[in-house]
């Protein structure tokens, strides 16, 4: 699996926020409740280094690699998923 049936799996379900962490099972919050995928496979470091992979361009993997947090936001609008990601400024910058 790839983010991709993730991210359907969420809207499937009626999900507002997909939450994905090594080492469990992915979350999804529907009508404010927060609930395991229990459904689908527990993930690994390797698929949730891949899925980052999948939802950003290599200049922000580069940032993504070297920060120590990240966060990604996802939403269904009327042509499709769109994704945005944000991290840190890397050390000394004002941006």
């Amino acid at each position: 699996m790839d983010l991709h049936d993730y991210l359907r799996y969420t809207a499937d379900k009626g999900g507002s926020d997909l939450h994905l962490k090594a080492g469990g099972p992915a979350y999804v919050r529907i009508d404010g409740t927060l609930s395991p995928c229990n459904d689908l496979p527990a993930l690994t470091a390797a698929d949730t280094e891949r899925f980052a992979r999948q939802a950003m361009s290599d200049e922000l993997w580069e940032r993504f690699s070297s920060a120590s947090a990240w966060r990604c936001s996802a939403s269904a609008e009327r042509w499709g998923w769109c994704c945005g990601a944000s991290c840190p400024a890397p050390s000394g910058s004002t941006s």
